[in-house]
């Protein structure tokens, strides 16, 4: 038997990831979207695969280069999908034992989300048009008329994102919706006379930038547009008709905490409009979706709710500690089930027509995803899953993966925190090793039971990785996310801080070697981390905020997320502003900082890279500062696979260089 080695930065590149799949209406197969970085490229290829679900034989659908979004028919004989091989994004169909691929939408704009009707003669789908009184500019210029123009890297430049259908056999395609607004989601009634969507149409268009309201709509085919969420007080999104089209089901809150965060919980609605009731049990304290992050992809996963066959149940997804599982919500009673079980990320569900076979990818931490099948009579907690695919078999099986250990100890106010602690590969308990904190973004995010590349390869290289979920994060609450909202820097450190120190009453952490990271309010925390300290001998801050001040006016999302932190805006609550941004502490700062930033990156703009390194740099302190051209946020997750590979290295050798 060879030596299997430890995890390598190009590891990344080796492993593929299945991103989305979809379970035939008979539950006899399973379509999914491999995806995997090439270096050679210098590019992401997908394709569409298909795997029995009999006997976990897997077959090659398409033929990519970027080929995702499968969908089957509703009699499970053709297979739709989107392909970039006529120069955008649009729709192909093929028949499912395979064949030649027939272009069904031909318009100048990419297509996304689309969804079969019931009748499986059309496909309702979203694209992103031009506002209708869109003057283009002369010369090299935008003019901006809206606060919320940018969403990360993309300029907005009018485009608004609508609903349309197009007719299978005869390729016709028109637009549903219209005006400077967001429409998503579409969802088909059972008849497929209508389509339900989300939407914020307020009568002031810039309320929308403020106050991202959105509500549930409901359009005919000639696009007659009806208001069916009343008097629902927070976010209405992801729609889904009952089965005899008399509700609509949807995930959303009530807004009951107007400055701070609201769980995402299952919702209803007549189909004719009305006020909305919650269907989730008061006490059911989690928020609807996938809030667990990992290194291989940003794709989250389903999130629209799905009905059972009599309409008596609802399934969809949450975050529970550090796992995402799938469970069944009871109409009437809010009672819930769990239909997955272990310690493991599901990122995807969907379900046979019938409701009787449920099929899902999940990740573990020496798993980075795959396609499993349970019957839902005798769902996981009864042992009956199946996995289907081994995708990333040949390459785990050479790799030492270290498993992490999950602790807990007692953070802020004597909370509960839990976290995980991976450690170098052929441990000694008697051995003094250096340490990394590693600190997630958000914070309404959370680490969990997932693969995580980057922790394996630090871990590797003879690294103790601790990552835990301070207050802030998701999976534990509503008033445990909702603790930090106004005060970054507060309850959060205190919890890092303690996690520290049971990492270092464990007897294996080198207390004079220890180094801190993270990214985007992770980067936020590792700022203020060693501008409150001078315990760690090395750190790298990535994508993040350095003031506060600034933030509001510079990031796409600054000023909505300050609206609920502070009493105010910058002019009306300065010293709130001021007293949370680290760079205000950039003097205290004794530790060697790696900055790590996107230039495209809209999130958390430059100017918070280029604050921090000058303030260092005139006090003549240790700092490197890598600018990443062409890339945005998501540079660790989705960047070109080239920048990713250097930024690995580069953080790796950084704390190499400086911790041993």
């Amino acid at each position: 038997m060879s030596k299997k080695r430890t995890v390598a930065p190009e590891d990344l590149f080796n492993m593929r990831l299945i991103s989305e799949m979809v379970i035939s209406p008979s539950g006899n197969r399973v379509a999914y979207t491999v995806k995997e970085g090439s270096l050679e490229q210098n590019r992401y290829l997908s394709n569409v695969y298909v795997v029995d679900a009999a006997n976990g034989t897997s077959r090659r659908f398409t033929t990519g280069p970027e080929d995702h979004s499968p969908r089957w028919s509703p009699d499970g004989t053709r297979l739709s999908f989107i392909s970039d091989r006529a120069g955008t994004g649009q729709l192909f169909l093929m028949h499912a034992d395979g064949g030649e691929a027939q272009q069904v939408t031909h318009l100048d704009t990419s297509v996304s989300d689309p969804v079969w009707s019931p009748d499986g003669e059309k496909i309702a789908f979203t694209t992103r048009r031009l506002s209708t009184d869109y003057e283009e500019p002369e010369g090299e210029l935008r003019i901006i008329k809206r606060a919320y123009y940018r969403s990360d890297a993309d300029f907005l430049d009018d485009k608004w994102s609508q609903i349309w259908v197009v007719d299978v056999k005869t390729q016709r395609a028109w637009q549903l919706t219209e005006g400077d607004y967001e429409h998503s989601s579409p969802a088909w009634s059972p008849d497929s006379q209508h389509l339900a969507f989300s939407a914020c149409r307020p009568p002031d268009p810039e309320d929308a930038d403020f106050l991202p309201h959105t509500d549930i709509w409901v359009s005919d085919l000639d696009g007659h547009l009806t208001q069916v969420t009343q008097e629902q007080k927070g976010p209405a999104q992801a729609p889904a008709w009952s089965p005899d089209g008399t509700e609509i089901a949807f995930i959303g809150n009530d807004n009951h905490r107007p400055r701070g965060m609201n769980n995402q919980v299952l919702w209803a609605v007549p189909a004719s409009g009305g006020r909305p009731t919650r269907i989730s049990a008061d006490d059911f304290d989690r928020s609807i979706g996938n809030d667990v992050l990992y290194d291989l992809t940003l794709f989250r996963g389903l999130y629209r709710p799905v009905w059972s066959t009599d309409g008596k149940v609802l399934y969809s997804y949450a975050t529970f500690g550090g796992s995402v599982h799938v469970f069944s919500t009871h109409r009437k009673t809010g009672e819930i089930k769990l239909l997955t079980t272990g310690e493991r990320l599901v990122y995807a569900y969907d379900f046979d027509q019938n409701r009787q076979v449920m099929s899902f990818a999940s990740s573990r931490w020496c798993e980075p995803g795959d396609v499993y099948i349970a019957p839902l009579e005798n769902p996981t907690t009864l042992g009956q899953e199946k996995r289907l695919t081994f995708i990333n078999q040949d390459v785990i099986s050479t790799l030492q993966l270290n498993q992490p250990e999950r602790i807990a100890y007692a953070g802020a106010d004597d909370h509960p925190i839990e976290g995980w602690i991976m450690k170098p590969a052929n441990f000694d308990k008697t051995t003094k090793y250096p340490l990394i904190l590693y600190i997630h973004g958000g914070p309404a995010n959370a680490y969990g039971n997932s693969f995580f590349h980057e922790f394996q390869l630090l871990s590797g290289m003879g690294f103790v990785v601790l990552y835990v979920n301070p207050h802030g994060s998701q999976g534990y609450g509503e008033n445990f996310a909702d603790a930090v909202i106004r005060d970054w820097g507060g309850k959060d450190y205190e919890d890092l801080m303690k996690g520290v120190d049971y990492a270092l009453s464990l007897g294996y952490i080198d207390e004079d070697n220890m180094g801190v990271t993270g990214g985007s309010y992770g980067g936020y925390m590792t700022n203020w981390i060693v501008g409150h300290t001078g315990r760690f001998k090395a750190a790298c801050t990535q994508r993040s905020v350095s003031s506060r001040y600034s933030y509001f006016g510079t990031s796409d999302a600054g000023f909505r997320l300050a609206l609920r932190a502070f009493d105010g805006g910058p002019w009306e609550a300065e010293e709130q502003y001021l007293k949370h941004s680290p760079v205000r502490y950039a003097g205290n700062i004794t530790t060697p900082l790696l900055i790590i930033h996107s230039e495209n990156d809209r999130r958390c703009p430059i100017d918070q890279a280029e604050q921090l390194f000058a303030a260092l740099k005139v006090q003549r302190k240790e700092v490197l500062y890598i600018r990443y051209s062409g890339e945005n946020h998501n540079l660790s997750r989705g960047g070109r696979p080239v920048n990713r590979l250097d930024r690995l290295r580069r953080i790796s050798g950084w704390f190499k260089e400086r911790l041993g």
